[in-house]
């Protein structure tokens, strides 16, 4: 019943199924199964359009990048020496 299932996925799937038939063990029925519904989904959420701007992973670290910036110990005067 596996290998139906493997032989039933669409031309774009070759990748898993090559995957999968290389791993010299050919799962169950289910455990294809489930293997089936999470490659589904990780395609579904590649064709997912990113938000505009930068994630917001990145964004977060700029925003730290940039205060710890601003900080500074003293003033410097006009002609590069500290003020007190």
């Amino acid at each position: 019943m596996a290998l139906t299932t493997l032989g039933g996925l669409p031309s774009e799937w070759y990748v898993f199924r090559t995957t999968l038939l290389n791993y010299n063990v050919i799962p169950g029925f289910e455990e294809l199964m489930v293997r089936c519904i999470q490659e589904e989904k990780r395609e579904e959420e590649q064709e997912m359009p990113m938000p505009k701007g930068p994630p917001a992973a990145f964004s977060s670290h700029a925003k730290k990048r940039n205060n710890s910036g601003t900080k500074s110990k003293g003033k410097v005067g006009p002609k590069g020496g500290r003020k007190g």
